[in-house]
């Protein structure tokens, strides 16, 4: 939602395809640009796509690509379709934009060299205009909202669990992404006996108690999910501070202009923040035998930090854009 929506916001003339990439979305157009994610992974095998891709003689572009791995830093073991992908990218491109340098790394050790560290494009949605983040008065919990990293009907490690548990505990507003379980209650579609059974497992775990009627009430009041942009930035403007360990929903808070601190938990959220001055903290800084203090979390000056280095940010991704050919729209030109 935030970095497709920044590329078609940006690059002239753009247009959204599947990756199916049918003949029909390749008529009239010179190039696939690709919105990429955390794909040089161990076990991320993009076979798929590189058969795709192959099928076309169009230059590829891929923009944000990332390595996921642990905080330790440790090289990925990239599965053949992967370096096959990413292999072919290189070839059809003048340079492959990266989230960071440790995602340059992984590239260079298999082999691609053809690579400039950008960031994720998500924040372009700021356009000429940059950031202006807000200054709290105070941090009581209604004014702030969580976001843990959990997916579909699957459990979570003991940290994430932790986030999830302080949101129900203090009733916080937890912002959902790929939650399905949490969802389910969220939206009211409760009738399907086998997702309600799916569910239960991962909600017992991160909320911290057996009362599923507990957490469907809270999930109903306090889970917020949603599925377009400007709603998302106009729910976090009413809130005075969010924090949690999913990094685009970080940038999303910064994006509406309410303060968010990043809870980097893995080398991809720490290699974007790093990379795009996003306000970080580690996981292992925290202390979780005792509720999260947000007011010592809050960080002014990390936000001033982060407003005065958009514009290295902004002339990053011009200067990749320019370099392969591809036209801005006015919204980040000059």
């Amino acid at each position: 939602m935030l970095f497709t929506e920044s590329l078609l916001k940006n690059l002239a003339g753009s247009t959204h395809a599947f990756f199916d990439f049918n003949q029909d979305a390749l008529d009239g157009r010179d190039c696939l640009v690709v919105a990429a994610a955390n794909w040089l992974a161990t076990g991320q095998d993009m076979a798929w796509l590189a058969d795709r891709l192959e099928l076309t003689t169009l230059p590829i572009f891929i923009v944000g690509l990332g390595a996921q791995s642990t905080l330790d830093g440790k090289i990925p073991k990239l599965p053949p379709g992967t370096q096959r992908l990413v292999r072919l990218i290189s070839e059809r491109s003048v340079n492959i934009s990266v989230r960071g340098h440790f995602s340059a790394e992984v590239l260079d050790h298999y082999g691609v060299h053809n690579v400039v560290v950008t960031g994720c494009p998500s924040l372009l949605l700021a356009g000429k205009r940059g950031f202006s983040i807000a200054t709290p008065d105070a941090l009581p919990d209604s004014s702030v909202c969580l976001h843990g990293t959990r997916h579909r009907f699957h459990k979570t490690d003991a940290f994430q669990n932790y986030i999830y548990a302080q949101g129900f505990t203090r009733r916080i507003d937890m912002v959902l992404q790929s939650e399905l379980a949490d969802t389910l209650y969220v939206l009211g579609r409760t009738n399907n006996a086998e997702s309600v059974r799916q569910a239960a497992e991962p909600l017992v775990a991160s909320y911290g108690t057996d009362n599923i009627d507990q957490i469907a009430r809270y999930l109903k009041t306090h889970g917020k999910i949603f599925f377009e942009l400007e709603p998302w930035l106009d729910y976090l403007r009413t809130k005075s501070f969010c924090v949690g360990t999913r990094i685009h929903g970080t940038v999303a808070a910064l994006l509406s202009g309410t303060p968010g601190m990043l809870i980097a938990h893995d080398s991809r959220t720490r290699e974007l923040a790093e990379t795009m001055s996003i306000p970080f903290v580690l996981s292992t800084a925290i202390d979780t035998d005792r509720p999260i203090d947000f007011d010592a979390l809050y960080d002014p000056a990390a936000m001033r930090s982060f407003e005065t280095a958009y514009p290295a940010y902004l002339h990053r991704f011009k200067e990749f854009f320019a370099g392969n050919g591809l036209e801005v729209t006015p919204d980040i030109q000059g």
